[in-house]
Parts: structure tokens; C-alpha cells; sequence
């Protein structure tokens, strides 16, 4: 008898061959592909379903907050009037400064025929004037900033109180010629003491700040009386004013809430938004039955401010400087408050435990500092290592404190190291949207450290994927 086996081969049923089964080969490139279509499968959901938690880089920074006004400026202004009915002709320019006995302007009793070509002209510098121009343009030149355009007011003004100078010496030695020849008749008047000269009239010369009201911040409705050249004036009436004084006051308009804010401060940084520049000024509080109001006295900047009797000016009370973290960043968080003379620290202070005690026995176990209170010399370590209740023993006494009550702690999550970590802060300043804190903590943070962006988007201890 025969058998077929596969193809179609004849074995004899008394032969010796064994049949075994065909081995199954394994396909090496299907297994990796289904390893890598898991793998992505597994990479998007993870993707798709984590929490999205954005990082912010902390960075040095600064807060400026300030307060804006309009304020009314007070000097120590004193009115010269006229002796006699005549034309007034002056000298100085507005704003420069005269000395005792000299000459102010010039009076007479018919207008006389003075023009600028009459004394008009080149003229020569004296060899002080040649030195002091060529050091005050050379600074100039070398410390230019286009953003700074106040720095060229102040070098033009520079230079006009030169030319003025000249101009008015020009001045007073051609009339000082024709009174002598007798072509002109006039008298000149000397100012009676040194100050700096002003030639307009608006009535708040001889006002104090407690004399200011609410309608005088109204400065639309400012009409002063500006005195001029070559017109006839009346006896007794305002010729020119001095200012006699370098101490001026800057009176503002107070609400109640600014008033609660700003009353305890003593000196307060001005910035003058004319021309950018700033000056400290001593500061006190007005309070009257129709209003309240703030007193700013300067004792420098009075001539640069000489024309104005409205300035426009920002009350610097924040200028803090610190770490920069934005508002969401900060959170709080409960922390048990504790003697630090129950911590356990090692040989460099790395790590730190308690011991807690366990009926008849106790045993060590590892907490985490997350700050300090020197003054009260305790330490602040997180409710998520040790449960309320729980007695911490004293190790170089039989003392004992059970853990209940907890502070708040304001501060961050720091993702530096790819998981959350909070992180106290001490907040300096703020505004709207960021905080000044306090950088050099040992608990804290430091410059260029990640936090969480969003303080309620992590939870201690979470892995973040930046």
C-alpha cells in the first residue's frame, strides 16, 4: 500500500523518514511597524489629554507706578510797579536773572525810537565767555540723545542767556549814549534787589497753597496780564515781578483716596512731563472743608520752570526693583509653622527631618523647608508630608509640639526642573499685571528660573512638559 504526502511524493509505510510540522516565519517589519503605530497612538492621546502649562522665564526687573496732576506753581514773587506814567522800554529777557542795581528798564515820558538794527550787530566774547562755550558745547556733542530732547533745551537756553547778556549790555550802552548827548530823555530804573526777572501778571503772586481752590486748576480759563515793551504804563501799576527765591512750591488737587495714600509720605519723587526730567520734593497734606490738597516744595528746578504756572507732573510712589513675575504666576498655599529647633538637619544642611513620635516609639521622617521666619526663628514645611495631628518630638529635650493651625504662603511654582515646585515669594510692588519680588532668598527664586505662567494650571510635584 502507498501514501501520498505533499507533492504527490510516494513514502513507503514501512520507511524510516519522520514528517514534521513546517515552521511559521516571523515578520521582524510588520511587529515594528505596529510598535511604532502604538507608540504614536499613545504620543497623541498624551498629547491631546495633558494639561497645557506655560512656562515664564523670571527676568530682573522694575515697577514704576505713579499718580499724574495738574498742578498750580507758587514762588516767592514780588511785584515792582511803576513810579511814574511813561513808556516802559526793558532790558533782560524773561525769566534771566538781574542783580541789585541793575539796569531793568528804561522810562520815559515820550515813546522813544528805539530798534533792534539800532543796536544790533556782531560783537566779540571775552576769552571766560570763549572757554565756558566751548566746554558747555563739547558736553553737549559728546552726551547727545536724540530721546532726550530736553538736553537741547537746556544748551539752547545756555546759549541765549550768553547772547542776552550781550544784548542787554548793547542795550544800555546805546541809550546810556543818546541820554548823554542829549538826543533822548529818559530815566533808568535799577532793580532794588536780585531775583529772577518775570514779566507777566496773573494774581497768584501773593497767594499760599492754603489759599488755592478747586476753580484755579481750571487753567483753560488762565487769561494772565503780559506786560510789554514800548507801551505806556501808569503810575503804580505792575512794571515787571522777581522771583527771590530758589524754594517754590507745586500745589495739587487731592481725592480722599490718594489723600489716605499719600499722606504719610515725607518726600516724593516729581517727574515733569514738559521735558522729562525729575526732582524729589517734600510733601505734605491740605485738608479744607471743599477740598484736599497736596503740597509738592522743591528747593531746586525753580528757573527751569520759571514761565509756568500749570505743570503737568507724575508722583512717583513705587520704583521698585526685583524679580518680574506676572500676577497669574502667584498663589497661596497652607504650610504648618514650626520651632526650628525641632528640625533634624544632616552635616550640610541639604536635607532635613523631623521626629515624630509613634506611642511608646518614634521614628525620623523627611520634610521639605519651604521658608523661614527669623524673626520668630521658625520654619514653614507643607501640610502634603505631615497630616494634622501629628507630634513632632524636640531631639535635645522632652518637648513636643502637635502639628494644627496653618499660614498662608504667597509664592510660585517653579518648573526649572521639569516638575512643579513652589517656591515663596516676597512681593516688593505690583501693578496690573506684574509683581516686583524679592530676589537673593534662599527659599526663592532667581534669575532665569521657569515658573508656571498660570498658578492654577500645576500642582505640587507635576511633571511639566515644556
Amino acid at each position: 500500500m502507498k501514501k501520498v504526502i505533499n507533492n504527490s511524493q510516494e513514502i513507503d509505510n514501512n520507511s524510516n523518514i519522520t514528517q514534521f510540522k513546517k515552521r511559521r516565519s516571523v515578520n521582524v517589519g510588520l511587529i515594528v511597524a505596529a510598535a511604532v503605530f502604538i507608540y504614536l497612538i499613545v504620543t497623541v492621546v498624551l498629547f491631546l489629554t495633558r494639561k497645557d502649562i506655560t512656562a515664564y522665564e523670571v527676568r530682573q526687573g522694575s515697577i514704576l507706578r505713579d499718580l499724574r496732576f495738574t498742578g498750580v506753581a507758587l514762588r516767592s514773587e514780588q511785584i515792582v510797579r511803576v513810579p511814574t506814567t511813561g513808556y516802559i522800554y526793558y532790558f533782560p529777557l524773561e525769566g534771566t536773572k538781574v542783580g541789585r542795581k541793575s539796569d531793568v528798564y528804561c522810562l520815559s515820558l515820550q515813546p522813544l525810537n528805539i530798534s533792534e538794527d539800532a543796536f544790533a550787530g556782531s560783537f566779540t566774547l571775552s576769552a571766560a565767555e570763549k572757554e565756558s562755550l566751548l566746554i558747555m558745547t563739547q558736553s553737549w556733542v559728546e552726551n547727545y540723545d536724540s530721546s532726550k530732547f530736553s538736553q537741547t533745551t537746556s544748551y539752547k537756553d545756555y546759549l541765549g542767556g550768553i547772547l542776552n547778556t550781550r544784548n542787554v549790555s548793547q542795550k544800555q550802552a546805546y541809550i546810556a549814549e543818546k541820554l548823554a548827548d542829549g538826543s533822548m530823555t529818559a530815566q533808568l530804573i535799577t532793580a532794588e534787589k536780585d531775583g529772577d526777572i518775570l514779566y507777566t501778571i496773573d494774581g497768584f503772586e501773593n497767594l499760599q497753597p492754603s489759599d488755592i481752590t478747586a476753580d484755579m486748576f481750571g487753567n483753560s480759563q488762565y487769561t494772565p496780564n503780559i506786560l510789554q515793551s514800548g507801551v505806556q504804563a501808569s503810575a503804580g501799576t505792575p512794571a515787571y515781578k522777581l522771583v527771590t527765591s530758589d524754594t517754590w512750591s507745586l500745589v495739587i488737587m487731592l481725592s480722599e483716596s490718594q489723600a489716605n495714600e499719600l499722606e504719610g509720605l515725607e518726600n516724593i519723587k516729581v517727574s515733569f512731563l514738559k521735558d522729562s526730567e525729575t526732582a524729589w520734593a517734600s510733601f505734605s497734606v491740605i485738608r479744607k472743608a471743599e477740598s484736599i490738597l497736596g503740597v509738592l516744595t522743591f528747593q531746586n528746578a525753580m528757573v527751569r520752570y520759571i514761565k509756568d504756572r500749570y505743570l503737568e507732573v507724575e508722583l512717583v510712589i513705587e520704583d521698585a526693583e526685583g524679580l518680574k513675575i506676572p500676577v497669574s504666576s502667584v498663589t497661596t498655599k497652607p504650610f504648618y509653622e514650626v520651632p526650628e529647633d525641632y528640625i533634624i538637619y544632616d552635616a550640610t544642611q541639604s536635607s532635613s527631618q523631623v521626629l515624630l513620635s509613634e506611642g511608646a516609639t518614634s521614628k525620623t521622617s523627611r520634610v521639605t523647608i519651604y521658608g523661614k521666619n527669623a524673626d520668630a526663628n521658625t520654619v514653614y514645611i507643607s501640610g502634603d508630608e505631615l497630616s494634622a495631628g501629628k507630634v513632632i518630638i524636640r531631639t535635645d529635650s522632652s518637648e513636643s509640639i502637635s502639628l494644627s493651625g496653618t499660614v498662608d504662603l504667597t509664592g510660585v511654582y517653579d518648573i526649572s526642573k521639569g516638575y512643579a515646585v513652589f517656591r515663596q515669594v516676597k512681593i516688593l510692588s505690583e501693578s496690573d499685571e506684574y509683581y516686583i519680588v524679592q530676589s537673593g532668598s534662599a527659599y526663592g527664586l532667581s534669575n532665569f528660573d521657569h515658573i508656571a505662567l498660570d498658578a492654577s494650571t500645576v500642582t505640587d510635584n507635576e511633571l511639566v512638559y515644556k
